[in-house]
């Protein structure tokens, strides 16, 4: 949540320029109803997210979202120096542009993407971000520019993944393992495997993980490398219990599945047909609501992680479900992938009601539901809800994060935020073999391990199929990334929380799946990097290396070294008067006090020194979150004509978050 984002989410931003006599270009209809931009000359395709519209101008192709306030220019500009290359293609489609371009960030192959480098460009108009992505091929550029406006571009973020980067280059022939039966696993491909995972861990600092290995109905090979805390003597292993996160959310839709086999509810019953007092926002789409739709990822209600971070404690399964008729859309139902763990988690509570509980024990009915459904038939004994339950078991894994001075470091799993309050959205703990359990049943369409029918092959097929787009290539299921690994179909899902990652896979024509847990957070591309040399051996392709990691553990480490950067003294006669009480209506309430010269912001599931510092970029004061695990939430003490808030930036959303004194509040007094 509070890592630098990965190069690939890219949050672009700026109104589009007015172009004279604009010429119409033909747009081509693609798979399953998508439609694509072509090049005039035939040298690339892009695909065109719903509601985008393409045109062409000359050579140069410009791509309008749905609005008109984000445009993609793309066009193909001589030469190899990246950089150079998108300051040209600027100044062809602006010959005004002066904006000063920042250093670049070259991406490796990340979720199937190929290489590119951004260039992100400084001084542009207020409100606006403008950024430039080039994919070198022999000797040209492919040049994708945005300019967009930064509203527009937070709501729509999955779609401009999807127009800047889903390029298909002309003539580059891409490896296809279609159709191809691959290896059985031999203990040589498992031990080389090994040693990849273990140089990795070690070359990143991961501290502790595990991996399964699943092919054809059995768990062919599970291993624990590292500890489960840096410093620590206990070992990693298979059984080691840790918080899963979104990796829950398929388990949570194969319980969906299985209340549809048995007739308690459809995927497409309406959700007020089970609650009477469920609402969003919108009046008129509370009554078209499905129950897939809580779990597509595809109503356009958008993340809102930060409300749950602060008042997580004081939550339960109604207020959750409750919350979500405050919540705007950032784009209508079914357009754009927009992430809500909240949404989610009503799919699982309002299921559990379909199957015969209450609203207001409905965290209790899903838990007892998930348990007589799912964990129990598939033989998931270690998987809980409970922390406590899960710590108790035997071994269990601290979570890491990154100090302000860079250094990896443990910290209690009370600081850590509950994710309970959401548990059919993230709530599990588990580990790789009860996780590789919950695979195999998976391959073997509802199968567990042991021959029981959990779930019909039809309705678990029917989470798998591709729903919304996220990126190219890549869309949602119910609960379930679908995509392909060298166009052998792939289904994954990853999970991360403050200190942990975590995915589950499985190539559903190969019979092959894979679990990987790890307790360090903001790598999930680890996780990735294991998968993918696990099918590469399976496949007997060469291997392509841990780029993926490097590039996220590098990414991760500059965000952190930024925030340090930026640290100014505190001016304690500045904070004076911030200081006592502040409350808002959804996060609750945050303290502010001054201890032996540092400030600290406590909102109970939050504690943190805010330090004081200052944005280089545009010279605006701030302050910023240094305690791990919540290093680098931002905040500004804000003083208005004598009416002061206490701002807090969600960096997950454009949500923006202004506490209040209460009235006839007082300062704290310095301690």
């Amino acid at each position: 949540m509070l890592a630098r984002a990965v190069a690939i989410a890219l949050l672009l931003a700026a109104p589009a320029p007015v172009w004279a006599a604009m010429a119409a270009q033909s747009v081509t209809p693609a798979a399953e109803g998508e439609s694509v931009y072509v090049d005039p000359a035939g040298r690339f395709r892009l695909p065109l997210p719903t509601g985008w519209t393409a045109e062409a101008e000359g050579d140069v192709g410009v791509i309008t979202s749905p609005e008109g306030g984000i445009t993609v220019y793309a066009l193909v500009m001589p030469g190899t120096d990246i950089p150079a290359a998108l300051g040209l293609a600027w100044r062809m489609v602006m010959p005004e542009f002066d904006l000063v371009a920042g250093e670049p960030m070259g991406a490796p192959s990340i979720a199937g993407l190929r290489p590119f480098t951004l260039v992100e460009y400084q001084g542009a108009p207020e409100g606006m971000t403008v950024q430039a992505v080039g994919f070198a091929e022999g000797e040209a550029v492919y040049a994708l520019l945005v300019w967009a406006d930064r509203d527009e571009a937070v709501r729509r973020q999955s779609q401009m993944q999807t127009a800047a980067l889903g390029i298909e280059i002309a003539g580059v022939q891409e490896v296809s393992l279609r159709g191809v039966a691959p290896a059985r696993f031999t203990p040589a491909m498992l031990a080389e495997v090994d040693g990849f995972v273990a140089d990795t861990m070690a070359r990143y600092g991961i501290p502790g993980a595990a991996y399964a290995v699943v092919q054809d109905g059995e768990i062919v090979h599970a291993a624990g490398i590292g500890v489960t805390e840096l410093g620590g003597e206990e070992p990693f292993t298979p059984e080691t219990m840790l918080p899963v996160a979104s990796v829950t959310k398929p388990m949570t839709t194969t319980f969906m599945a299985a209340l549809v086999d048995a007739g308690l509810m459809r995927w497409d019953t309406p959700v007020v047909e089970i609650l009477p007092s469920f609402a969003v926002a919108d009046a008129a789409i509370t009554p078209r609501l499905t129950m897939r739709d809580l779990v597509c990822a595809c109503t356009g209600v958008p993340k809102r992680d930060l409300e749950l971070a602060f008042e997580a404690a004081s939550l339960n399964a109604a207020d959750v479900i409750a919350s979500l008729r405050e919540f705007a859309f950032y784009t209508p139902v079914g357009e754009a992938y927009q992430y809500s763990n909240q949404m989610a988690a009503a799919g699982g509570y309002i299921a559990a009601i379909a199957a015969g509980g209450e609203l207001e024990t409905a965290y209790a009915d899903y838990a007892q539901g998930m348990e007589e459904r799912v964990f129990g038939p598939i033989g998931m004994d270690d998987t809980t809800f409970s922390r406590e339950g899960a710590t108790n078991r035997g071994s269990y894994a601290l979570p890491h994060a990154l100090t302000l001075d860079g250094e990896l470091a443990s910290f209690s799993l009370t600081a850590d935020v509950d994710t309970g309050v959401v548990a059919p959205a993230g709530g599990a703990w588990s580990n790789v073999e009860d996780l590789a359990r919950f695979v195999i049943t998976q391959l073997q369409g509802g199968v567990a391990p042991d021959g029981a029918r959990v779930v019909s092959e039809e309705s678990l097929a029917e989470t798998w199929k591709p729903g919304v787009q996220i990126a190219p290539g890549v869309s949602y299921g119910l609960g379930w990334t679908v995509t392909d690994y060298m166009e052998q179909p792939l289904l994954y899902h990853t999970g991360g929380t403050l200190g942990y990652n975590a995915e589950i896979s499985f190539l559903p024509e190969a019979g092959i799946g894979v679990a990987v847990v790890l307790n360090r957070g903001n790598v999930l591309a680890f996780a990735e990097a294991v998968r993918n040399r696990v099918l590469e051996s399976a496949f007997g392709q060469p291997p392509a290396g841990d780029a993926g990691v490097a590039f996220a553990v590098e990414q991760q480490r500059a965000y952190v070294a930024g925030v340090a950067s930026s640290i100014v003294p505190l001016d304690e006669k500045m904070v004076a008067p911030f200081l006592g009480m502040w409350t808002h209506p959804t996060l609750g309430e945050i303290a502010l006090t001054l201890d032996d010269g540092r400030l600290i912001a406590d909102a109970g599931e939050i504690a943190s020194e805010l330090a004081a510092a200052h944005d280089a970029a545009t010279g605006e004061p701030f302050y910023v979150t240094v305690t791990p695990p919540f290093v680098g939430l931002r905040a500004a003490l804000r003083d208005e004509g004598g009416t002061r808030s206490l701002v807090i930036y969600d960096p997950g959303s454009a949500e923006v978050y202004a506490f209040n004194q209460p009235a006839g509040a007082v300062s704290t007094p310095v301690r």
